[in-house]
């Protein structure tokens, strides 16, 4: 598999060529998911490359270290000067950013895992999650047969590592279905998210977010773009079924951005209706610079 297209990796405050950036096989974090990770991105706007809510993720970071007692060895501040740093020498423009804390030494007893904390920024060009063709037309959700793990077998208000491989299961039974994207749900059949994005839907013109125990960036900044709208909002539990009747259908992520949803479960909807197209072009012009009173969303690399 060929490496990402990126010169610099950033390992623990240096620069590292990314064909030399290595992690111990003997990784606690490699066997037993024992870790914690973010996800960001970095557009281009006219007044240069800037990330796109990076203070609020670093927080995010920090947190999901916290519930699983891992000890950050870097302030929020330091890695927000990281995630700049490297994107500038690694010469992105429209980037996908991932931050991983891992955890190094020699011990695989559960519990007992107490070497090194390390910390890896990534950042490189990434390609669209959907093509054009697709998020014109929207996208097609369906629902996963995996459940999402319950917050009492794992903390559900984290970002772990080893959390991630029901969302690789769900999505390749999506794609083999024919679908976009997974709606993950839990065992009482209420939505999570989608694989990759949050889902909301709209009825009689008011926003609903599916109500879940990890809310993320993108939940807060849709309802954040949805009160300067005037667009009522509000956060409930919302089954796949929910999304059936809905007027409509949307996913949101902080990479992918606002894409419509033109049918859950083999039911046809309306993919672009009127409120995704009005979330979807103010978020548009948050992120490409041009909304000045959005700028606390906005952290330019320089």
């Amino acid at each position: 598999m060929s490496l990402p297209r990126m010169s610099k990796v950033w390992m623990d405050g240096e620069f590292v060529d990314v064909e030399a950036a290595s992690v111990s096989v003997m990784s606690p974090t490699l066997h037993a998911g024992w870790g914690v990770y973010e996800d960001l991105s970095a557009r281009p706007t006219n007044r240069g490359i800037a990330v796109f809510q990076h203070r609020a993720h670093q927080v995010n970071l920090g947190n999901s270290a916290k519930v699983l007692d891992i000890p950050l060895s870097y302030t929020v501040d330091e890695l927000m000067h990281g995630v700049r740093d490297l994107c500038r020498r690694n010469s992105v423009r429209n980037a996908f950013v991932r931050i991983l804390v891992y955890m190094a030494g020699d011990s695989l007893f559960y519990g007992r895992s107490s070497g090194p904390v390390h910390t890896a920024i990534c950042a490189w060009d990434r390609r669209p999650f959907f093509s054009e063709e697709v998020v014109t037309n929207g996208i097609r959700l369906g629902t996963s047969s995996w459940r999402a793990i319950g917050s009492d077998s794992m903390p559900a208000s984290a970002q772990i590592v080893g959390a991630g491989t029901t969302k690789m299961l769900a999505l390749r039974e999506a794609n083999r279905s024919g679908c976009d994207e997974a709606i993950i749900v839990d065992a009482h059949n209420q939505i999570v998210s989608a694989t990759s994005h949050s889902i909301a839907m709209v009825r009689d013109g008011e926003l609903i977010l599916a109500d879940n125990a990890d809310p993320g960036v993108i939940d807060d900044t849709l309802l954040e773009l949805a009160r300067h709208l005037d667009i009522p909002a509000r956060v409930q539990a919302i089954r796949p079924d929910h999304l059936y009747t809905a007027d409509e259908v949307f996913c949101a992520s902080v990479t992918s951005g606002i894409v419509g949803v033109r049918g859950v479960d083999a039911r046809n909807l309306t993919a672009w209706g009127p409120v995704t197209r009005n979330i979807a072009g103010l978020f548009q012009s948050i992120t490409s610079g041009v909304e000045p009173r959005f700028d606390h969303m906005l952290d330019f690399v320089g």
